[in-house]
């Protein structure tokens, strides 16, 4: 699961192609992912965060994180 700053927020809008996938607010986003980790940690899922994913690190990333 990616883990975005709020700084970094908006530019990772901008670059990602699925952009339509995520909110369009960094708190609606944030709040989604909590929901989303802790209902993962409930089921005992295997949780991988990638701490601040940045605008400069994502496009070379994005291939290795398919």
């Amino acid at each position: 699961m990616a883990w975005y700053r709020r700084e970094d927020y908006d530019a990772i809008l901008r670059i990602m192609t699925d952009n339509q996938n995520l909110p369009e607010s960094f708190d609606a986003w944030f709040a989604y992912a909590e929901q989303c980790e802790k209902k993962l940690k409930r089921a005992k899922d295997i949780l991988l965060c990638v701490p601040s994913l940045t605008p400069e690190r994502f496009p070379s990333s994005a291939g290795r994180m398919a």
